[in-house]
């Protein structure tokens, strides 16, 4: 544990002290304002005319849908130099030949690079917290939603390591782990094109977002937490199978 610790430690540091993770945060808080005044704007012009949406469903889960949008983008960006920057600048070879496992060193970078998306997802947190000032709202479907973005975040988190597992290049991984995370995206999608009732179940249960919108919706299913955790136990595990099978090359 103290190794987890150490490691978390230092790839923590790496990353919050990168001038790259703030021009990220910048640009970030930068598009969420932007698209939460849009969509502040929108939901009072359909209130005024009766639509009858809740500040939940008009207001609140278009900004967590932007939030899942740029982590799209954002997670593969600082993920893809976890391990391919140790190989390029050739520390990767004395990482492999330190006393330490490669699970150790798996689970230390994946646990600082989550707490490091977590903190930006704290930053979304802060657009309904200065709603709740001036309006009255129900927090329980706002805590569910970020429950499922928490976990959320761990997927992309995993896939994105994984991607920097399998290259050296920074610029591949972040493309590869764009893939990955786009590909469980859209499965849902192409669920409603399959004629067999039993593919199109299974490429819906498959899907991040259908797993997504039953946070959203307020709805606390296992098989959320089941497949979320899942997934970063899988990626995980992939990460770690490259890590090993480096140490016998």
């Amino acid at each position: 544990m103290k190794t987890i610790f150490c490691i978390f430690k230092k790839e923590l540091r790496s990353i919050i002290g990168s001038p790259f993770y703030y021009v990220i945060g910048l640009l970030f808080a930068t598009f969420l304002s932007i698209n939460y005044i849009r969509s502040l704007a929108q939901f009072q012009t359909m209130s005024m005319q009766g639509a009858g949406l809740n500040i939940h469903s008009g207001l609140f889960i278009p900004h967590l849908n932007s939030i899942y949008l740029i982590f799209l983008v954002v997670i593969p960006l600082l993920t893809m130099r976890l391990f391919a920057e140790e190989k390029r600048n050739h520390t990767f070879d004395l990482l492999l030949t330190a006393p330490i496992t490669s699970s150790q060193i798996v689970i230390g970078k994946f646990l600082a690079s989550w707490l490091s998306v977590l903190i930006l997802l704290a930053i979304g947190l802060l657009y309904p917290l200065m709603t709740a000032s001036v309006a009255s709202f129900d927090w329980g479907p706002m805590w569910g939603s970020y429950l499922g973005m928490f976990w959320l975040a761990g997927v992309n988190v995993s896939i994105g390591m994984f991607a920097s597992t399998l290259t050296a290049s920074s610029v591949v991984c972040a493309f590869l782990g764009f893939l990955l995370i786009l590909a469980l995206m859209l499965l849902g999608s192409g669920a409603g094109q399959m004629a067999d009732p039993f593919w199109s179940s299974l490429l819906d249960q498959l899907s991040l977002v259908t797993h997504l919108q039953s946070f959203f919706q307020g709805l606390f299913e296992i098989k959320g937490f089941v497949f979320m955790i899942s997934c970063i136990l899988l990626f995980s595990f992939m990460a770690i199978r490259m890590v090993e099978s480096s140490r016998w090359r």
